[in-house]
């Protein structure tokens, strides 16, 4: 190469990706930097659908070397009160992730994910569907897990329920993180 040459934004990329080390390929969320949107609270009183969402980026130092860590959710619900039931029930399905963007070091040695989902309201239950490492949390569910030497720790959920005979709102959720990187530890959440 021409020692004298620009190169261009296309070909800089290319050299930058061919440096990076094996392993999965990263990339960026396109979801844009900010706090988390919660909604509620609210009495529901229908049927209906909705979405929590929430994202927040922060640049960290973990080696001197900037790099981003990234957290964030998408969680669907849906309410239905059925006319001939005395109860009602909101069904929530989403996801989540925690990720590392860092070169330096390439890998957290360890990640950990937190969600909690709630509703508020008057003799709540909460029901777990099996195969989700989540706990009842009064008038929530709490979903942690942990990874280690990695950059990237993701959670699916689905069909977790919340009911009530009385009174229930829309859900919330709070997402957090924590990163580790030798006796370094940083904490974020949405």
């Amino acid at each position: 190469m021409n020692p004298g040459k620009t190169l261009s934004l296309a070909q800089q990329a290319i050299v930058s990706a061919s440096q990076q080390p094996s392993g999965t390929p990263r990339q960026r969320s396109t979801a844009p930097a900010g706090n988390a949107i919660r909604t509620g609270p609210h009495v529901v009183t229908g049927p209906g659908t909705g979405t929590l969402n929430g994202f927040h980026s922060t640049t960290l130092y973990p080696e001197g070397t900037a790099g981003t860590e990234e957290l964030g959710f998408a969680t669907t619900y849906t309410f239905s009160w059925p006319w001939y039931d005395a109860c009602g029930t909101v069904t929530a399905n989403g996801s989540s992730y925690a990720y590392w963007l860092g070169s330096v070091p390439f890998d957290a040695n360890a990640i950990s994910l937190t969600d909690h989902i709630w509703v508020s309201g008057i003799a709540i239950s909460v029901s777990i569907p099996p195969g989700i490492a989540m706990s009842a949390d009064g008038t929530g569910v709490v979903y942690t897990s942990t990874v280690y030497n990695n950059w990237t720790n993701t959670h699916q959920y689905s069909n977790v329920g919340f009911h009530s005979c009385v009174s229930m709102s829309t859900p919330y959720q709070v997402d957090s993180d924590a990163l580790a990187f030798g006796s370094a530890s940083y904490y974020d959440n949405t």
